[in-house]
């Protein structure tokens, strides 16, 4: 984040600049927390690549199975480590995301297209129509087949 060569220049400034012991230990607090401040955005950076790979595999492959197993491969992080790590970043775990994600899509389908419920649901990667209006209305608060028939009165 911050260029190493400059905080070390600065560093070396402050300390130069210290006349006294106590504007020497004032340089240096000052030096310790910078290096930790910038640690820890590095850190935290570092900690929201996965989580942005991640999104992206979704969006790109949404539409089939996707288990935490094989996302984690994809980030190369352990299932646990990626599940907790995701949670922390997006507040709600992988599961719900990838859910939400789906149903999302689903939405302007039934929006956009004439298909079937059962058509929807496997588009965005239910083989289930029973358990994809579950999910849909555990979302939505409507169940698959309302939200449809609202949005096509809304059309007349």
């Amino acid at each position: 984040l911050g260029d190493p060569t400059q905080l070390r220049n600065n560093i070396i400034r402050l300390f130069r600049a210290a006349s006294t012991l106590e504007t020497f230990r004032e340089a240096f607090i000052t030096s310790i927390t910078t290096i930790l401040d910038n640690a820890r955005k590095e850190i935290s950076e570092l900690e929201k690549k996965p989580i942005k790979q991640a999104e992206q595999y979704v969006h790109d492959n949404f539409r089939r199975s996707i288990t935490l197993k094989e996302i984690s491969d994809v980030v190369y992080l352990s299932p646990s480590y990626f599940s907790n790590l995701f949670r922390k970043e997006k507040g709600i775990t992988f599961t719900e995301f990838l859910a939400e994600y789906r149903v999302s899509a689903a939405k302007q389908l039934l929006q956009e297209d004439n298909k079937k419920i059962y058509e929807v649901a496997y588009e965005v990667g239910y083989s289930d129509q029973r358990y994809f209006s579950k999910i849909f209305k555990k979302i939505v608060g409507i169940t698959p087949q309302e939200y449809k028939r609202i949005h096509e009165i809304q059309k007349q």
